[in-house]
């Protein structure tokens, strides 16, 4: 047989190897005949010792301990024998587990070629064993693995402290964002402003040379038992550079009702109009009376489109600069914070509210830190006197004086900002005292705006807006729904909706005004003709009629009391018209 520990043939019944001095194991199994096994594709011979890495080894049930003795590794290399124990699992066993009791003493006679010695890293036994017909494995007092787990110790204990430091950081990122989100009241009033200054962004300062689309717009009016319906259509477009506007205008619907009487006033075609500019001349062409255009000269044409063509104003610097100041002004006031369900618009919600109580100190400071941000605003005076026309200096001049002898009063007020919980979106503002509340509430696509006063509702003013884009048109629709109570509690409302569709290619183009006519020179065939057409318009033309009667009563009034000796009846005589609800009139 061979030393496990030198690989060297050692005499029968030797104890101990003569070579290295390494203690034999004694034996109490029979080796098994089996025919060499490969070493890595190299035959077993006596002068080739067999690996226990070439082997196949895996987890022993027989353990060898260490003893006595210098083994392969360094340590001890006394080896003693257990058989049936099992050996540990884990990253310890380096190789892995065999069948119980497949090896027998036989293990103990596997040649092993000597090996450098090494640091030992760990006094726990290590197993090394082989697989298949072979028996126990044997263990040894060192190997490479407790240096490989050492280092895999050291990764855990990285990884851990990588870990807690991510844990910290998370907390304090949450503890800041706690901080930040739900405890800065100044984020809570930075949200009163954003939409402001999105929408302040949004106007640009470039030069917009022309422009064309349709529009329409609805309208309705009534207070008490009288009421107003109309709706408007038509088309614009304008040429900056050519000095060129055209504007249509087409009446379509004109109701109106009082005293319990209801009158369509466009019964039968829409009244249309048109308004066209260009070479410092006005064109009107109304188009159910008259077929041609009548136009008159405009004095300092080209200062008109001069004063429109303002564009090289940047309005964003002026309205954000405003923005910023108010909002300086807030920030500076002292303050309280608190979250607590709040009722806007009839709605119940839980919210962040920020209260400013407005008395004689906050006010103070709120109007002095927002005048002072707007005098250190350079860009924004810049932009402000181009629009003015004035200069800087004068501007901060006016302000100063505007401000010097400003007091205060002692009354005070209670301003509310009120955000969702995390304060990234502003859900109302309200400014109240013990008699009335102005209520700011946000609406679906707009802002609604209430004056309550004595427990009564005074007035409220909703503004909502949309718009969509596609390859030909950008459209906008905006809406106004404004209602009051008086003083006898009567109830007016008022209501405006605007449809814009803006072309995406312009289209501008002039008009052929070849027989026009100059309203200085028109005729009094076509003045007479034009005055038939209006009167025959349906119910519209009789409320013309009537009033442009009624009118003429007051020329003829003024003309006899200034001329007692004797009055010209004008050509026609005189007759009288009776018109809906009940207007009637003389027409000479």
């Amino acid at each position: 047989m061979k030393c496990i520990s030198c690989g060297n043939e050692l005499p029968e019944g030797t104890t101990s190897c003569p070579f290295c001095g390494n203690t034999v194991l004694p034996t109490n199994h029979t080796v098994v005949n089996e025919p060499p096994q490969p070493n890595n594709g190299v035959p077993v011979t006596p002068d080739a010792p067999v690996l226990p890495q070439d082997q196949n080894l895996v987890e022993p049930n027989n353990v060898v301990t260490p003893e006595n003795g210098v083994n392969p590794m360094g340590a001890n290399n006394n080896v003693a024998v257990s058989n049936g124990q099992n050996a540990p699992t884990g990253p310890e066993n380096i190789m892995g587990a065999v069948d119980q009791g497949t090896m027998g003493e036989s293990m103990a006679q596997v040649p092993t070629p000597p090996m450098p010695d090494m640091p030992v890293a760990s006094s726990e036994p290590q197993t090394i064993s082989n697989q298949g017909e072979f028996g126990d494995g044997v263990k040894i007092a060192s190997t490479a693995a407790p240096v490989i787990e050492s280092k895999k110790n050291k990764k855990v204990i990285i990884i851990i402290l990588v870990i807690l430091a991510i844990v910290a950081i998370a907390a304090g990122i949450g503890v800041y964002y706690y901080m930040s989100q739900y405890k800065s009241a100044d984020k809570r009033i930075d949200a009163v402003f954003s939409g402001m200054n999105k929408f302040a962004a949004g106007l640009k300062a470039e030069k917009i040379e022309s422009k064309s689309g349709t529009y329409d717009i609805g309208v309705s009016f009534s207070y008490g038992d009288t009421s107003i319906d109309g709706k408007v259509d038509g088309k614009y477009a304008y040429d900056l550079e050519k000095r060129i506007m055209d504007y249509t205008l087409n009446i379509s619907k004109l109701d109106m009702k009082a005293d319990g009487e209801e009158l369509k006033l466009i019964d039968k075609d829409p009244l249309k109009l048109e308004l066209y500019t260009a070479e410092a001349k006005a064109y009107v062409l109304l188009e159910n009376f008259y077929e041609n255009y009548i136009y008159s000269d405009i004095a300092e044409y080209d200062k008109l489109f001069d004063g429109i063509e303002q564009n090289d104003i940047n309005y964003t610097v002026i309205l954000q600069g405003y923005i910023n100041a108010f909002k300086t002004g807030l920030k500076a006031a002292s303050n309280t914070q608190t979250v607590k369900e709040v009722t806007l618009d009839g709605k119940t919600q839980k919210a962040n509210v920020v209260t400013i109580v407005l008395n004689k100190n906050n006010k103070k400071i709120i109007i002095e830190k927002t005048v002072n941000s707007i005098k250190n605003n350079t860009k924004l005076l810049e932009e402000f006197a181009k629009l003015s026309n004035t200069t800087v200096d004068e501007l901060k001049k006016n302000i100063e004086e505007a401000t010097k002898d400003m007091e205060f009063s002692d009354e005070s007020a209670t301003l509310e900002i009120i955000t969702n919980i995390k304060g990234s979106a502003l859900l109302g503002i309200r400014v109240f005292d013990d008699e009335a509340t102005l209520e700011l509430a946000q609406v679906v696509n707009g802002y609604k705006l209430s004056f309550n006063q004595d427990k009564k509702d005074v007035f409220s003013l909703t503004y909502t807006s949309t718009s969509t884009t596609n390859s030909t048109a950008k459209e906008t629709s905006q809406k106004i729904e404004f209602t009051c109570y008086d003083d006898d509690n009567k109830l007016m409302k008022a209501n405006l909706e605007i449809n814009v569709k803006d072309d995406i290619n312009p289209k501008v183009e002039k008009i052929n005004t070849k027989n026009s006519v100059s309203a200085a020179n028109i005729s009094a065939e076509d003045q007479q003709k034009i005055m038939t057409n209006i009167y025959n318009f349906g119910n519209l033309g009789l409320l013309i009629q009537s009033s442009f009667g009624s009118l003429m009563d007051m020329t003829n009034s003024y003309e006899s009391a200034m001329n007692p000796y004797g009055t010209t009846t004008p050509q026609g005589g005189t007759g009288s018209v009776q018109t809906p609800l009940g207007l009637s009139s003389t027409i000479n």
